[in-house]
């Protein structure tokens, strides 16, 4: 390996420096092997946020960058890139267009006109950003987490839903993590209301932790909503990614709601965040949590201050709302965006039967009353209302 090479790559090799931008970049980069997001990253920062330049730094200055960060095999890693193909830029543009055409992700740099300045708040925010469907909707002024663990009790599910329900109402984007149990709760509650949410991931967009996960991020998109990481496309999950993952979280959302987590539970790192930035804190609950006292996370927020609303009794539930709209005022959500409908989706679904067949009045009719029914019950949950608003 020769260690000693000075010339510019572009003398006969690939298009002019002009031409690779930092996603095309990023994306060859991500190509070569033994590169990771580590690497990536390293290269951005020492570059001063311009991935191009890679492409025409001399082989020491690289391997001496990559030595210095502690990255494996950086001298390989180095000779890599200073002896690129053009062929890998190829392979990059083709993958960018893949990107944006058949699946709808963007590439957000931090500095950038399309970058969510609420994630400047972190003392070490995403250099960049993947984001599946619409980025318009991470600028949002009224974005609450719904946060919680992925093993919830009945009552804590429960309380999500009604928390969520209530949020969504009201025109809040609701965020969570796309992982089992609460999160799951708060962007169904969005889905089943026809509302924008957003889901942070904590490995790559190639990724999917399983078949629900996928069938939900397509509905979120579908509903105009996001699903964002800072993770390169193929990168797997692990304990590190999500705890990295909850800072995102904790920044983009400007209220943290915890409906059930425990006091060292991978919930209790969002809160940490979010007290680091100064995002408000607040827990929900219905009635007397299964968790014991000394391990349950909703118990020590209250024992920290922090505004705790039980959404089984009136009056508690009653509150919780307004005390959103005092801390993060939205608005006419009309205003803001096409108002939440909670039959919104089955709407459409009668819509498009009542076209594919060719629905006749009887039809009509029947459904009628069938609703009406419905409507005398009051819809209540199991018969009971729970005195949520």
């Amino acid at each position: 390996m020769n260690q000693n090479i000075q010339r510019s790559l572009f003398d006969d090799l690939g298009p002019p420096p002009e031409e690779i931008d930092n996603t095309i970049s990023l994306l060859a980069l991500s190509n070569l092997r033994g590169v990771g997001f580590a690497t990536v990253r390293t290269l951005l920062d020492a570059f001063g946020g311009n991935l191009a330049a890679v492409w025409k730094a001399p082989y020491d200055n690289l391997q001496q960058y990559l030595r210095l960060a502690n990255i494996p095999q950086h001298e390989f890693i180095a000779h890599q890139i200073h002896e690129h193909s053009p062929k890998l830029f190829d392979q990059a543009r083709e993958k960018a267009a893949l990107l944006q055409t058949e699946r709808h992700i963007s590439i957000i740099f931090k500095n950038t006109p399309a970058y969510p300045q609420a994630l400047n708040a972190l003392k070490d925010p995403p250099a960049w950003l993947f984001v599946e469907g619409h980025t318009g909707i991470l600028h949002d002024p009224a974005i609450c987490a719904v946060i919680g663990t992925r093993t919830p009790t009945q009552s804590g599910v429960e309380a999500a839903k009604r928390a969520s329900s209530s949020l969504a109402r009201a025109g809040y984007v609701i965020l969570s993590g796309l992982a089992e149990g609460i999160d799951v709760v708060g962007h169904q509650a969005a889905i089943d209301f026809g509302a924008p949410t957003i889901a942070v991931l904590g490995h790559g967009t190639d990724v999917a932790m399983s078949t629900a996960a996928s069938r939900l991020r397509r509905k979120i998109v579908e509903l105009g909503g996001a699903v964002v990481s800072e993770y390169l496309p193929k990168d797997t999950y692990t304990r590190e990614r999500f705890v990295a993952r909850d800072r995102i979280q904790a920044a983009l959302a400007q209220v943290i709601i915890v409906a059930e987590g425990r006091v060292k539970g991978g919930t209790a790192h969002t809160v940490r965040f979010a007290r680091q930035i100064e995002r408000p804190v607040v827990g929900v609950r219905l009635g007397r949590s299964e968790l014991s006292p000394e391990i349950n996370l909703i118990e020590e927020l209250g024992r920290q201050s922090a505004p705790i609303f039980d959404l089984e009794v009136s009056d508690s539930s009653k509150q919780f709302l307004p005390y959103m709209l005092q801390v993060l005022p939205v608005g006419d959500v009309s205003q803001r965006r096409m108002p939440p409908r909670l039959f919104l989706a089955p709407y459409r679904e009668i819509e498009r039967l009542a076209r594919k067949y060719g629905a006749v009045p009887e039809d009509f009719e029947w459904l009628m009353k069938q609703i009406q029914a419905l409507a005398s019950a009051g819809g209540r949950r199991d018969g009971n209302s729970g005195g949520h608003s």
